[in-house]
């Protein structure tokens, strides 16, 4: 495991170690969210959405739903790809006040993003429930 922390380093790798493992995890979770919501509204647009005779208007509410996380996904991914080019930046940081800066932008898009993962996942435990009550209307 190469990214283990040595005893060599110094706080500054130690954090920018941190940094890099956060942003590769968000830019994972935030991929696998637009595949899984893909998903779903294929899903919604089936036949076999039509036999399961769920609620239409629920249907609707989810499918906005999905589309609104989809517009703040890409939203999120785009500025993934900013924060990535940007650690240049914090790499040739010489002063604390430039580290500083690079290190309170990254902590606010963390709690931005965990924020959006939380969510998600309140909005996929809905359709969960939605394809739940579906099924067992068919069974």
């Amino acid at each position: 495991m190469s990214n283990l922390i040595q005893s060599h380093y110094a706080n500054e790798d130690i954090q920018k170690l941190n940094m890099c493992t956060d942003i590769n995890k968000w830019k994972s979770e935030v991929t696998f969210i637009k595949i899984e919501n893909e998903f779903y509204n294929k899903l919604f647009l089936s036949k076999l959405i039509d036999k399961t005779e769920i609620n239409r208007q629920d249907l609707y509410f989810l499918q906005q739903e999905l589309s609104s996380l989809n517009n703040k996904n890409e939203e999120f991914l785009e500025r993934l790809h900013a924060f990535i080019n940007e650690l240049d930046g914090f790499n040739e940081c010489e002063d604390l006040q430039c580290e500083n800066f690079y290190l309170n932008e990254i902590q606010k898009f963390k709690i931005q993003i965990e924020n959006y993962f939380f969510e998600n996942r309140n909005l996929k435990t809905l359709v969960y429930s939605y394809i739940s009550n579906g099924i067992k209307k068919m069974l």
